[in-house]
């Protein structure tokens, strides 16, 4: 029986640990939602099988997990708008938030985070296919697949999700005790990685990742913190002066520039900062930025982008005039993307306006502490020296970006999490008074 037993667990927590390695590639490929469901429902079910049969297992995250999702709900009392998008979007959130607390019910081995790494390989190739195939015009692929070149509105997500791996990659390649064939491998990947993050072509990424990996070896080596900087500097320098033209190096330089996106940028928040001074508390409402827009209208922009919809539908055939006047529109407004903007393109923003000051502090709550906790153990522990790497690069990319919203980062992000903190995760009991 005590065999039989044995041999039953051991199956059930190697199943467990063989779809940890498949869930988040499906996560970064993005390929099937129906799929990445199913598997989640499945690690859940074991997760359940493993708690009734050795209890339940918790963290110190669960707490800031919950309080952060409070102040989500808090900002709907009283909100001058419908809450129909907000529920459906936290309901979103429930999906992956608990991805840590879900893996945390079983031991992920080593073997299974090595397979993980070993497969990023197959899934970078996978991205460098799609790129040289629509660059190439072989096949078009759709927006969200990969790359600024498709024009992709989902290239914030892919762009984060590859800076994840970079620093997962490169953190590993420096810090970890690797034999000479896993180094090479990973060097590999590094240069692969690379690669593809400079077509995203994503300025707040690359700021990101240049200010984290200085950071990250101030935690481990406060000798080379000061050499790595400055090394950083001078190959910076001199790329913008050897190849001033080169499309990527003019990217780079963009981020000082007042362009289209930063004046965008800059309006939108000024209307965040609008619509939280009237409602500082509890906000308008999760993901009702762009209904509270409407409050405002910009009327002379609105009108003339009307004047040449108008135009456009009494002569449909006549689409190089409506091209022209359109034109016309954006040089008026060139940093308005459209009548209204879908949300704040700053996390920071987003939350002041939609959820106040309450939910701007279970967010930064949640954060803070998991970010002070790495800094603190990364200097011993690479689990959560890669945990740091994750949440800076994710910090400083929301300054400017709202991620929490869309696909597929987050829930990728979180299931890494849950794997770099499952040692975290001890039996619950309650302790009884003396």
């Amino acid at each position: 029986m005590k065999i039989k037993e044995s041999l039953k667990n051991r199956n059930l927590n190697q199943l467990f640990n063989d779809i940890v390695i498949i869930v988040p590639l499906f996560l970064m490929l993005h390929i099937s939602s129906f799929v990445i469901n199913l598997l989640t429902i499945i690690l859940i079910i074991l997760a359940l099988l493993k708690i009734k049969k050795d209890g339940f297992k918790i963290s110190f995250l669960e707490k800031y997990i919950f309080i952060f999702l409070l102040t989500l709900v808090i900002s709907f009392i009283a909100s001058p708008h419908s809450i129909n998008k907000g529920v459906s979007e936290i309901i979103d959130i429930l999906q992956w938030i608990f991805y840590p607390l879900i893996l945390g019910q079983f031991v992920i081995n080593n073997k299974s985070k090595k397979y993980f790494i070993y497969s990023l390989f197959g899934v970078l190739i996978v991205y460098l296919i799609r790129f040289y195939f629509h660059k190439h015009g072989i096949i078009s692929f759709p927006k969200y697949m990969l790359g600024r070149y498709s024009g992709g509105y989902m290239i914030s997500q892919v762009s984060l999700v590859l800076a994840m791996v970079f620093i997962i990659l490169i953190t590993i390649f420096f810090y970890a005790k690797l034999k000479n064939k896993d180094k090479i491998l990973i060097g590999i990947l590094i240069i692969m990685t690379l690669y593809l993050l400079l077509v995203t072509k994503t300025r707040g990424i690359y700021l990101s990742i240049l200010i984290t990996i200085p950071l990250i070896v101030l935690i481990r080596n406060l000798e080379y913190f000061f050499i790595t900087v400055l090394l950083g500097s001078i190959s910076i320098v001199v790329l913008i002066f050897m190849f001033p033209n080169n499309k990527y190096v003019v990217r780079l330089k963009n981020i000082t520039q007042a362009d289209v996106s930063t004046m965008g940028r800059i309006e939108v928040w000024n209307e965040s900062i609008r619509i939280f001074k009237k409602y500082p508390f509890n906000g308008i409402g999760y993901m009702n930025f762009k209904k509270a827009q409407r409050d405002r209208k910009y009327k002379a922009y609105v009108e003339t982008f009307n004047e040449v919809v108008e135009i456009f539908k009494r002569n449909p055939l006549n689409y190089l005039e409506y091209l022209n006047l359109k034109k016309i529109y954006i040089k008026k407004r060139a940093y308005q993307y459209n009548q209204y903007y879908a949300h704040s393109h700053s996390m920071i923003f987003k939350l002041l306006c939609e959820t106040g000051i309450i939910g701007l502090f279970g967010y930064l709550l949640l954060n803070l502490v998991l970010l002070f906790k790495s800094i603190k153990k990364g200097k011993k522990d690479i689990n959560y020296l890669l945990i740091f790497g994750i949440l800076m690069v994710l910090l400083l990319y929301e300054l400017t970006e709202v991620i929490i919203w869309r696909n597929f980062a987050y829930p990728f992000i979180y299931f890494v999490f849950g794997v770099l903190l499952n040692s975290e995760y001890v039996k619950f009991t309650i302790k009884k008074k003396a």
